[in-house]
């Protein structure tokens, strides 16, 4: 019976209605229900901000749409983000990524 606990939870977990956001108002009103979903939607916004951003800017390097000088220019536009945690992850998990992009926080 024990060996088939995992199981029986797995299809518990599976079977959990999933609250799913259909608009923006939803999302919205959900982020700032408690200081707690604040902090945490607030976070994922500058992760996710830093991942698109860089990662784009990288992009542009390599397929050579852009110079380096642009990209050096574009990319101060950002000074002081670095400053922010979540961003500097965000951005160093695509520099990881993108070892040659000549952009860095």
């Amino acid at each position: 019976m024990l060996k088939f606990f995992p199981v029986f939870g797995a299809l518990l977990l599976s079977a959990a209605p999933v609250q799913a956001f259909e608009s923006f108002e939803e999302l919205d009103k959900a982020c700032n229900a408690t200081e707690e979903n604040i902090k945490l939607c607030g976070g994922v916004s500058e992760w996710i901000s830093s991942v698109y951003i860089t990662g784009t800017l990288c992009e542009l390097d390599e397929r050579g749409v852009v110079s380096t000088e642009q990209l050096t220019k574009f990319w101060e536009g950002y000074k002081g983000w670095d400053e922010v945690a979540l961003w500097n992850k965000g951005a160093q998990s695509v520099f990881e990524e993108y070892p040659n992009c000549p952009i860095k926080p």
